[in-house]
């Protein structure tokens, strides 16, 4: 059975077991934040909190504290320069 819905996953728990998702307290680094703004128009926030290892609670939360913060045009300029690794 897929976990997928075209390009969306269904539900956090859906996850493969292979993906490790106890970050209790990790911090969010610059290049996750910078991936995390970067692709959320066009993937959507299952498939960053895929890639970022992280729920999609979490995921949505930290988009939504970025741009309450005004933050988010600073992490998309970052992302559009790619000079972030």
């Amino acid at each position: 059975m897929s976990i997928y819905r075209g390009d969306l996953m269904k539900h956090w728990y859906d996850f493969p077991e292979d993906v490790d998702l106890s970050m209790n307290g990790k911090r969010w680094s610059k290049d996750d934040l910078a991936d995390l703004v970067g692709f959320y128009d066009t993937l959507g926030p299952y498939s960053i909190a895929l890639m970022l290892s992280r729920s999609y609670k979490t995921t949505c939360g930290k988009y939504w504290e970025l741009k309450k913060q005004g933050k988010i045009e600073k992490y998309k300029q970052i992302f559009k320069d790619g000079n972030y690794y």
